[in-house]
């Protein structure tokens, strides 16, 4: 009797190990195809409040906290405490995030777009900085904000290069440009502490 008692532990003991086994491999893909589903800027937002090391092309790199992601870009506060809007085509790495993510918990969270932050930034009149994807910057206060472009008011030509021969035309005088939004690499709001 004691030998078939052993032997049935025994059946036991090796079923109970593959239905661990499988249980195993079961969780191990069901978590790959959940991380299959997250995004950058999931693993940004389990960041929030903490420091990271961005890449970003165009700027190079910046460091500081993590304040806010929205749908299309990345508010960082650098250590002077000015803040960086950083586009997510112009994101090229990530130092420092946590392993965990954390989706969007809001439709407006989501909808945090570059047009809603143009808003927002013209009707506060705030100057900023803009570094373009091929690093060039322009200074300005948004006035009009379209569907896929800002119009900033730029005081001189000082901050846009020269275009050829007629790009001397607007020296020292204020005038418009047109910057859309894809191809904007960051956003330097220096009137708007972070924190």
């Amino acid at each position: 009797m004691m030998r078939w008692d052993e032997l049935f532990a025994d059946l036991e003991a090796q079923a109970d190990a593959l239905d661990q086994r499988d249980r195993d491999a079961e969780i191990a893909d069901r978590t790959r195809a959940e991380q299959a589903t997250l995004e950058v800027a999931d693993r940004l937002r389990a960041a929030i409040g903490h420091t990271v090391t961005v890449r970003v092309g165009g700027v190079g790199i910046l460091a500081g906290r993590v304040q806010r992601v929205g749908a299309a870009w990345l508010l960082l506060s650098t250590a002077e405490e000015v803040p960086w809007l950083v586009a997510w085509p112009a994101l090229i790495g990530v130092v420092g995030v946590p392993r965990r993510a954390v989706a969007a918990n809001s439709a407006v969270a989501a909808g945090l777009g570059w047009p809603s932050t143009w808003r927002l930034l013209a009707r506060d009149r705030a100057l900023v900085h803009v570094v373009r994807c091929d690093a060039s910057t322009v200074s300005g206060v948004p006035e009009r904000v379209g569907r896929d472009f800002v119009e900033l008011r730029v005081g001189g030509l000082e901050s846009v290069p020269p275009a050829g021969p007629r790009g001397t035309e607007h020296r020292g005088k204020e005038h418009a440009e047109v910057v859309p939004y894809a191809a904007v690499a960051a956003v330097r709001c220096p009137r708007y502490p972070t924190g």
